[in-house]
């Protein structure tokens, strides 16, 4: 069962809210064929991977005339 929770940020939760979010975190990860659990070599070869390349951060200014991505070209 998939429940999805959309939270407003003014409001508190009430206390069946927060006993189901309690009850989700007790629950143990459901691994299936699509998604299973890492074994050390796997998690070893993501840990290496990353150091190979590691992510990169863009950061883009909120003050960045759009003009120029809004533009087509004729």
């Amino acid at each position: 069962m998939t429940v999805h929770y959309t939270r407003d940020g003014n409001r508190a939760l009430t206390e069946a809210e927060l006993e189901m979010l309690r009850k989700a975190e007790a629950m143990p990860p459901n691994y299936d064929e699509d998604c299973p659990e890492l074994t050390p070599e796997m998690e070893a070869a993501f840990r290496e991977a990353r150091r190979r390349k590691p992510l990169r951060v863009f950061r883009v200014s909120r003050h960045a005339n759009p003009e120029p991505y809004l533009k087509t070209n004729p």
